[in-house]
């Protein structure tokens, strides 16, 4: 029973981001329900996941107040647990409030600690993100030194995952192409096999009738 309201709950999980990509009023509602049993079910990691949604949902609507809720309360249950990734996910989130809001140096505080997280664990697009986040903030409280020297990080991070991406993309063409051509030998051979095995059919055919 329990397993099926794990499955329930996420299968309402995925409904709700599906509606959250237009920001459909039926996101809050599935990602609501979903949550109910999350709570019910008392899985940490689901409930912040979850709340984190609910919070990128009221920050689409420009409802900053109630995001905020949703991303601290997600914050702290991940703190509680040490769960460090979604630790991180959600100060960028509440770093991203507090930016919008223009209370720049909680933006700072939150975007800062992040970034440490972010690169302990390895996260490089969390860790793009985050610099290109700091490198506005710091720019607007005039901070030119400290926003340059994030905008370089961004700049690179996104250099680097773009080439990564490239690269990822011509060593699958490769094998794709590398697939097809065994293929394709594979059936020239059989088809060379096949009109083998007709010519002797045949000549032992012709022998039979002679």
């Amino acid at each position: 029973k329990t397993g099926n309201k794990h499955t329930l709950a996420g299968s309402l999980l995925n409904a709700g981001l599906i509606y959250l990509t237009t920001n459909n009023q039926q996101a809050l509602d599935y990602f609501q329900k979903a949550l109910d049993i999350s709570k019910d079910l008392k899985i940490i990691s689901l409930n912040a996941n979850i709340l984190m949604n609910i919070g990128q949902f009221y920050y689409n609507k420009s409802d900053y107040d109630k995001a905020l809720e949703n991303f601290t309360e997600a914050l702290e249950l991940s703190e509680n647990k040490g769960l460090q990734s979604t630790i991180c996910v959600a100060r960028f989130n509440v770093a991203q409030v507090y930016h919008i809001t223009k209370k720049f140096p909680l933006a700072i505080i939150y975007a800062e600690s992040g970034l440490k997280i972010a690169e302990n664990l390895k996260f490089i697009v969390f860790q793009k993100d985050l610099h290109k986040l700091l490198s506005e903030v710091y720019a607007e409280t005039n901070n030119y030194k400290q926003a340059f020297i994030h905008s370089r990080q961004f700049k690179q991070l996104s250099d680097k995952i773009f080439n990564e991406s490239n690269v990822r993309q011509i060593t699958e063409l490769e094998y794709t192409y590398k697939f097809e051509k065994e293929k394709q030998a594979l059936t020239l051979e059989q088809s060379r096999k096949d009109a083998v095995q007709a010519a002797k059919r045949k000549e032992q055919h012709t022998i039979i009738l002679t």
